[in-house]
């Protein structure tokens, strides 16, 4: 499923893979300059946030590839610490990780996430928020603020335009891009 601000897909076993940030990380300037978030993002808006969630889904999903807890990284604010990550990575591979390359590692792993998932069953229709979301909570701090289905919906589209899917999963093209074109049509 694919919530924007976090998404999660479930497993052929019905297990939830998560990724991404909390909104609310992101309610201050300057929140990850490295990764050219400047400004503050509203955590109530949906419109741009495919373009936000697609970014930190991607650096989460690096941080997961190192097999290192997610717990032990800031990925925004003061506390920012990939450059330090990308370091440590460097002094124990000896391969220099730029900003790019954790986002391109993070975005092939959302891409073979995505085509294993489909392979097992998943389509677009599974794609979405549970009926809870659209609706207004009576108190709280999003009280009174549900997600606007539509707009929801118009933005799920952009974040699958962003992540190459059509249909079911990555396109051959996305996956060629990726470096994953050995995968295509298996």
């Amino acid at each position: 499923k694919v919530g924007l601000g976090i998404s999660y897909a479930t497993t052929p076993r019905g297990a939830n893979h998560m990724e991404g940030t909390h909104d609310t990380l992101l309610a201050s300037p300057d929140a990850t300059p490295e990764l050219g978030v400047t400004e503050p993002v509203d955590r109530f808006a949906v419109e741009g946030k495919a373009d936000i969630t697609l970014l930190y889904e991607n650096l989460r999903s690096f941080t997961n590839s190192l097999v290192m807890c997610v717990f032990t990284t800031s990925m925004s604010g003061s506390h920012y610490n990939y450059p330090t990550i990308r370091q440590l990575v460097g002094a124990a591979t000896g391969q220099q990780i730029t900003v790019d390359d954790m986002l391109a590692i993070g975005a092939r792993n959302y891409a073979l996430l995505r085509l294993f998932a489909s392979r097992c069953g998943r389509t677009a229709a599974d794609d979405g928020l549970p009926q809870r979301f659209h609706e207004a909570l009576p108190a709280g701090a999003s009280a009174g603020r549900p997600i606007d289905r539509a707009a929801f919906a118009q933005e799920l589209e952009r974040y699958r335009a962003l992540r190459g899917w059509e249909g079911d999963g990555p396109t051959a093209h996305k996956l060629r891009e990726l470096g994953l074109g050995d995968l295509i049509g298996g």
